[in-house]
């Protein structure tokens, strides 16, 4: 798990669909949500409000733990999974490098968001 790259600003598609693979994840420093795939969660449940998009096109009423780090919003139809980065600084001691990498030290493992590269691959997460 050492080195994954992750998002640090990510985008909306204005046109539906995905951004990424659904094993990638953002880290968004202007993003309040916690929204995963559920492939990368575990304990998933149903919670009786929902939650939405800003634009609408995705809702769920699922969530589930995002082992290491936190209850997650989980969907399937989202752009994009994303964390914010303010809850990740809540809970890991977080280095950055201007221009380069924010690295967050974990318990186990550091993980590299990477500026240039943009996204984390969560494939071998579990």
């Amino acid at each position: 798990m050492a080195g994954l790259t992750l998002n640090l600003i990510c985008s909306t598609n204005a046109f539906g669909g995905h951004l990424h693979e659904h094993y990638e994840v953002c880290l968004d420093n202007d993003n309040q949500v916690n929204r995963v795939h559920t492939s990368l969660l575990t304990n998933l449940h149903t919670v009786s409000k929902g939650f939405r998009g800003m634009s609408g096109s995705a809702e769920t009423k699922r969530v589930g733990m995002l082992e290491g780090f936190f209850e997650c919003q989980a969907c399937n139809a989202c752009p994009t999974s994303v964390l914010s980065m303010v809850d990740v600084e809540d809970l890991y001691a977080v280095t950055y490098v201007q221009g380069e990498s924010i690295t967050v030290h974990m318990d186990h493992s550091d993980i590299v968001f990477n500026q240039r590269d943009k996204i984390a691959d969560f494939s071998d997460w579990r």
